[in-house]
């Protein structure tokens, strides 16, 4: 039995700077259960999630640090485009 579930998608992200071109997972599940894994006491959590085959490394990436995850095959990983117009931060758009 779970004491905690997070039901949510692992994002693509593709983060534009001046300067380059980023791909990374992302997501609040994601970034979630990174926060999570860092708890003394993980095997009561469980992510629930969906996304493209391609995109599995980031599963494999939490269920490394201990974290149950139970996938949904999709034929889509859900996406985010991100553009900072400049160096700062504080300059971003979402597509």
């Amino acid at each position: 039995m779970n004491d905690i579930c997070c039901i949510g998608h692992i994002t693509l992200d593709k983060i534009v700077t001046p300067r380059k071109t980023t791909y990374m997972p992302g997501g609040t599940s994601y970034y979630f259960s990174h926060g999570i894994s860092h708890l003394k006491d993980t095997k009561h959590y469980q992510l629930v999630t969906a996304l493209a085959p391609s995109e599995f490394k980031a599963v494999e990436d939490i269920r490394a640090k201990g974290i149950k995850v139970t996938v949904i095959p999709s034929h889509r990983t859900v996406y985010f485009c991100l553009l900072y117009t400049s160096p700062s931060p504080r300059d971003r758009t979402r597509s």
